[in-house]
């Protein structure tokens, strides 16, 4: 394990280092994630069992930022990941050019690379480091307040872990609260529900990373998900109640599969949106969803019980349900909110 000393990069256009790294870094084949949160969140854990996960699957290296020690370096590298400890002289962030110099003394080769910043909530949010992803670390613990406290850390990450969900009933956190207010500041961002612990949420993060690293990009983004949702409504067949719905329901992997509502003269015979789309997805052998998106003319369409119960028994950790239509914004609830204490398998974890 190398350790290595930090001082601020003396160019100050760190923006275009950054975007120089960035293009350097994908053209070698490796995806650089930035690891943001305050102290104590579980950054460290998090990564250890990642690495326990995928370390099969993919080269992971690992830079950890510290002010001093390395106590986290250690850890990581007995789980035979490759780490560098860059101690940053005191300073509370990483920037493009430090980002650059550990990098390039750690040797690493393609694959995922996280950069473990410097515990704080503050200063990583103003300092682009070249990362492909940003990724923040919210613990229960922490409190459901931090939206409103450390708004740009919200602003300018790509999805949020909510971590150590299984001591959750120790401590006063409404995640359905943390997760309204992290999206009214940042719609586009990804939220997942972890325990490391007792690997609660993994599944669903751990596919998306994999994504991120395999395509640089989901393959199907929010948009295109909420585009195909609109247009399967187009399909929708609803002579009796003319309230026509669309469905885009997505897996892990980002595979997508639609339907639409359609009606019968029996009314009991009627199918929603929901239930045709997951019905397409499991005849092309497909077991596990992370979200669907369901569209309508006018106003919101959240799914009815039973299609609530069907989504409960293929999800894939704590599903997103993302309603909107042509006039209403679109918004997103977790299954759980949508169905508290719900029961069956949950294939997906």
């Amino acid at each position: 394990m190398k350790v290595i000393s930090l001082s601020r990069s003396v160019t100050d256009s760190n923006d275009r280092d950054a975007e120089a790294l960035r293009q350097a870094l994908k053209t070698q084949g490796v995806t650089l994630v930035n690891l943001m949160s305050s102290p104590g969140s579980g950054k460290t854990t998090l990564l250890s069992r990642i690495i326990r996960d995928m370390g099969d699957r993919v080269n992971i290296g690992v830079m950890e930022a510290d002010i001093a020690s390395e106590v986290d370096a250690k850890a990581i590298e007995k789980l035979g990941a490759k780490s560098i400890q860059a101690h940053t002289g005191g300073m509370c962030h990483m920037d493009a050019g430090m980002t650059k110099t550990a990098f390039d003394a750690a040797g690493f080769e393609s694959g995922i690379v996280f950069l473990e910043n410097v515990g704080n909530l503050i200063c990583p949010a103003e300092f682009d480091t070249g990362a492909h992803v940003n990724v923040m670390v919210l613990s229960v613990s922490e409190g459901d307040d931090k939206p409103l406290k450390y708004p740009l850390m919200f602003k300018t990450s790509d999805a949020l872990v909510i971590s150590k969900t299984d001591a959750i009933d120790y401590f006063d956190f409404d995640i359905a609260k943390a997760t309204r207010r992290a999206l009214e500041l940042n719609p586009k961002l990804r939220i997942f529900h972890v325990s490391a612990r007792t690997r609660e949420g993994m599944d669903a993060l751990e596919n998306w990373l994999m994504e991120k690293s395999s395509n640089g990009e989901e393959s199907m983004t929010h948009e295109d998900c909420i585009s195909l949702a609109t247009e399967a409504l187009e399909n929708s067949y609803s002579p009796y109640s003319h309230f026509r719905v669309g469905a885009c329901l997505v897996t892990p992997e980002g595979d997508v599969f639609t339907g639409a509502n359609f009606e019968n003269a029996s009314f009991g015979a009627t199918i929603c949106a929901e239930r045709c789309a997951v019905s397409n997805a499991i005849a092309h052998g497909k077991r596990c969803f992370s979200k669907i998106y369901i569209s309508c003319d006018s106003g919101y369409a959240w799914p009815c019980g039973i299609c609530r119960q069907v989504l409960n028994e293929f999800r894939s950790g704590d599903m997103e349900i993302w309603v909107g239509s042509k006039d209403s914004p679109w918004q997103m609830k977790r299954l759980s909110e949508l169905l508290p204490n719900g029961f069956g398998p949950g294939i997906g974890g």
